[in-house]
């Protein structure tokens, strides 16, 4: 996990500038409740709202990326919310336990590409007052993709999860190798996982390529 060294290496001046949106009430409020959930060597750092670390002692390092990156940290949060309120219907199909949990949701990233430009982001929502007593009972809302430099995503980003659908099945294989006692045992029924999940993955990029990847909403309106 390096997420914190390549944030940083970037500076926001060099971002794209974001535009200004209009929320709705859950979006402003996830926004107001969100915590980052940010790796640096084998530790994942929990970061509230307010840019302080929750789970465990920061390093100077890390404490040094917050004093120096809070621009780029609220750059960061502005994005992932423009991106799930554009692109995805995350937080609307959540939107009772995100509620009931007082609008509290977790932003994992995870980097991409090893420049600190495209990140993977895990998102979950917690009971704020077990946080940090019961981490382990957040609940796992969806995941999204995010390119710092070019908010526009070709496809409408479907094909980074058509992409994600074979690294999901690589994680889950190893997952399975290392708590199931004979994985051997369930080696036909992890054949089965592999062939459908090639299946979908050669289907649905075929699909994308007879597609454009910039999709002019209002001219196939008019059509």
């Amino acid at each position: 996990m390096n997420e914190i060294e390549e944030l940083m290496k970037v500076e926001v001046n060099n971002l794209p500038p974001l535009h200004p949106m209009l929320y709705d009430d859950l979006h402003q409020n996830v926004l107001k409740n969100l915590h980052l959930e940010l790796g640096s060597g084998p530790v994942l750092y929990l970061i509230s709202p307010s840019y302080s670390v929750l789970n465990t002692m920061p390093t100077e390092p890390v404490v040094d990326f917050l004093n120096k990156k809070e621009n780029l940290l609220n750059y960061l949060k502005e994005c992932i919310i423009q991106n799930l309120a554009l692109y995805t219907v995350i937080l609307e199909m959540s939107s009772y336990f995100i509620e009931q949990n007082n609008y509290l949701v977790l932003a994992r990233f995870r980097e991409k590409t090893g420049d600190g430009r495209k990140f993977e982001l895990k998102f979950y929502t917690h009971e704020p007052k077990e946080l940090l007593n019961n981490y382990k009972d957040k609940i796992y809302i969806g995941r999204d993709f995010i390119d710092l430099l070019n908010f526009k995503r070709k496809y409408w980003g479907i094909k980074d999860f058509i992409i994600s659908i074979k690294e999901q099945y690589d994680r889950l294989l190893d997952r399975a190798e290392a708590r199931i006692k004979n994985p051997l045992e369930y080696s036909s029924f992890f054949q089965e996982i592999k062939e459908s999940v090639n299946e979908a993955y050669n289907e649905s990029l075929l699909i994308l390529q007879s597609l454009p990847p910039y999709p002019e909403l209002d001219k196939l309106a008019r059509n």
